[in-house]
């Protein structure tokens, strides 16, 4: 298969909104990651030794897109969608947190426990794999990617509820 590279709108560098500076071999992750997405790669799988930082080095890697994507202009301005074990959630939103200046990787959109709940259009209940019916709100989300501010918005889930709920998440870019 053959990928179309890509050519970034900024260097490929770790932004500063990234507080925590990277060690080397976080670095080179980091540099990694960047390589692989110029090259057209449609992601890449950080598996390391557990306590090397490859929150860390994701969260770098995301902070730069965004700004990749702000510097690209209204066309390339999607949202961030990680996807995790539901141990992991709130760690990610942690490490963001810590790792990051304040608006870190934008306005957080977490689809879990009780905050997927809130995001179900009223009336139904389920999930999107009962029936094929969209039951997730993400109009606010569509308006943002529409006006080119989709990239200050981050979704955080599950792999399940991705299962459960792809037809809602397919809608968006």
């Amino acid at each position: 298969r053959l990928f179309t590279p890509r050519s970034p709108a900024i260097p490929c560098e770790v932004p500063e909104s990234v507080t925590t500076k990277l060690l080397p071999h976080q670095q080179e992750a980091f540099d990694w990651a960047a390589s692989a997405w110029e090259k057209g790669l449609p992601g890449i799988l950080n598996a390391d030794e557990q306590g090397l930082g490859k929150t860390l080095q994701t969260i770098a890697f995301l902070a730069w897109l965004v700004r990749h994507m702000e510097a690209a202009g209204p066309d390339a301005r999607r949202p961030i969608l990680v996807v995790a074990p539901t141990s992991l959630l709130e760690n990610w939103e942690a490490e963001v947190d810590r790792h990051m200046a304040p608006g870190g990787l934008g306005t957080l959109v977490a689809l879990y426990a009780s905050a997927l709940s809130s995001r179900k259009r009223k009336g139904l209940a389920g999930r999107d794999t009962d029936d094929g019916v969209e039951r997730l709100d993400f109009d606010v989300l569509l308006e943002a990617i529409a006006e080119g501010r989709g990239h200050r918005q981050w979704l955080i889930t599950t792999y399940t509820t991705l299962r459960n709920y792809h037809h809602s998440l397919a809608r968006i870019p």
